[in-house]
């Protein structure tokens, strides 16, 4: 196994290194950091980490700007391509808590809701808001379903499901109805978790996209959403393949990141 880099830079307020084996490191970002280099001059996860290390990141995956948590990063071309691999055939296990305006009914489900291309660089159901129905099938979570589904053959459909389950309720001082959510994306779909929340009616505190951003209810100031845990099989290195699972800090802290 390769020593991997070194950090002998600093890197940017509240972005940690959590774990690492040489060939990859997995970060707890902070909200309102992106991850990949944009417009200008703004921070972001792959140039600090260039600059702290002499060394050349290779991305795997992404959060949201807004979103906090565990983000892995590769540093050899062997670990890249196998966590490439396993986020591709979906069998990275993720984990995410967040606050929702609002609580969500059932307390418990799936939401197997395809999402569409919505408007500048948005996503939507695909298919009306109307149309949304709740399965009950016996020995089975409730499963959120649209009725009446775009036409797969005139738009682009993107299959997507989602894991939830209220964990507490409702979240101390808020003046509104809210809730903390755990969630477990079965997919991978950009904005996926914000979508299937926002239009079943619970969205995402603190989201400056989906549900009502401008309501006072949703304000906060940043989004609450927070990547709690990832799960992946190590095996780009000698010796026996394992499983991994890498959290961002202990309960207590994720639910204190999550505070309105």
């Amino acid at each position: 196994m390769a020593e991997g880099p070194t950090a002998t830079g600093p890197l940017p307020a509240g972005l940690e290194i959590v774990w690492a084996d040489g060939d990859v490191w997995a970060l707890n970002k902070p909200s309102g950091l992106a991850v990949l280099p944009g417009r200008g001059a703004e921070a972001n996860v792959l140039e600090a980490l260039a600059e702290a290390t002499g060394a050349r990141p290779r991305p795997v995956h992404r959060l949201d700007r807004g979103t906090s948590g565990v983000l892995l990063v590769a540093w050899s071309a062997a670990a890249h391509a196998s966590l490439a691999r396993q986020f591709a055939a979906g069998t990275v296990w993720k984990s995410y808590v967040a606050v929702t305006v609002g609580i969500p009914e059932p307390a418990a489900g799936l939401f197997d809701l395809p999402l569409r291309p919505g408007r500048k660089g948005t996503f939507r159901l695909a298919g009306p808001r109307a149309s949304l129905r709740i399965e009950r099938p016996p020995g089975a979570p409730a499963r959120w379903v649209l009725g009446q589904p775009d036409d797969p053959a005139r738009v682009r459909l993107y299959p997507s499901q989602t894991l939830y389950r209220v964990v507490a309720r409702p979240v101390a001082g808020a003046a509104e109805p809210r809730a903390l959510v755990a969630l477990r994306p079965l997919t991978g779909r950009t904005h996926q978790l914000r979508v299937h929340l926002a239009w079943t009616g619970t969205p995402i505190l603190g989201d400056p996209l989906y549900g009502r951003p401008e309501a006072p209810e949703q304000r906060a100031p940043r989004l609450m959403l927070h990547c709690r845990a990832i799960g992946f099989r190590r095996d780009w290195c000698s010796g026996p393949a394992g499983w991994v699972v890498v959290r961002s800090g202990h309960d207590g802290e994720e639910k204190a990141k999550l505070s309105p």
